[in-house]
């Protein structure tokens, strides 16, 4: 049974414990944000479809992966190999999938959500009303805001799916390590269970403990 380590010589508990929390934030960050989104296209009924569907999934995606994150850092804590496997799982799943939706949906976001915050920015019910600003200046104001978060949710996204992929391939081998060591102590329990029972008439030695014969006395002594 060996230990597995990163970057040479660390072990990879440590690399679980301490960037779990990392994915824990960042999903749950970018969870937020496309729920945000998510609440901006609703409000607009000429918004495609595709841009909802595909935010949903995604937002979906991240919220689960903050909850398998949750799991992952106590299951390093504790070294459950459980909880460990399935933050695994879903570092894997959440990885390949949220990044093909992920980049499908930023592009859409980019083209069509832009109109729609600048839409809503801009409505004198629910955007902007400064009376010092002019029509043109709330739509610039509007549009910066828009590109800001979106740069930052672009930023986040791809620290996210960077982490995720390291971070699946450490929390793989922590939990072929700790699968390792939950047989090592199955093997040796089972050892030590068959070693402590006498040897009895089920084991194919008579109904009493086993005793070896004794030596015929003319065996020794005359040859």
């Amino acid at each position: 049974m060996s230990q597995r380590t990163f970057c040479c010589c660390l072990p990879t508990r440590l690399a679980v414990l301490l960037l779990s929390p990392v994915t824990l934030v960042a999903s749950a960050f970018l969870a937020a944000v496309e729920w945000y989104f998510l609440h901006q296209i609703a409000k607009d009924p000429d918004s495609p479809l595709n841009v909802k569907i595909a935010t949903v999934l995604l937002g979906g995606i991240m919220s689960v992966l903050a909850l398998a994150s949750f799991f992952g850092l106590i299951g390093s804590i504790a070294a459950k190999h459980g909880a460990v496997a399935f933050y695994s799982g879903t570092l894997w799943f959440c990885w390949s999938f949220a990044t093909v939706i992920g980049i499908f949906n930023l592009v859409i976001t980019y083209i069509h959500g832009k109109d729609s915050f600048t839409k809503q920015c801009t409505d004198p019910a629910t955007g902007i009303t400064d009376a010092g600003l002019s029509a043109d200046d709330v739509i610039k104001v509007c549009q910066s805001t828009f590109n800001v978060v979106y740069g930052i949710a672009c930023g986040v996204f791809a620290v996210v799916v960077l982490i995720t992929l390291y971070l699946a391939v450490i929390v793989g081998r922590y939990r072929q390590q700790l699968a390792e060591r939950k047989e090592f102590k199955y093997l040796h329990n089972r050892n030590a269970s068959h070693s402590s029972v006498p040897l009895t008439a089920e084991a194919g030695y008579g109904a009493g403990p086993y005793n070896p014969p004794m030596q015929a006395s003319y065996a020794y002594g005359k040859y």
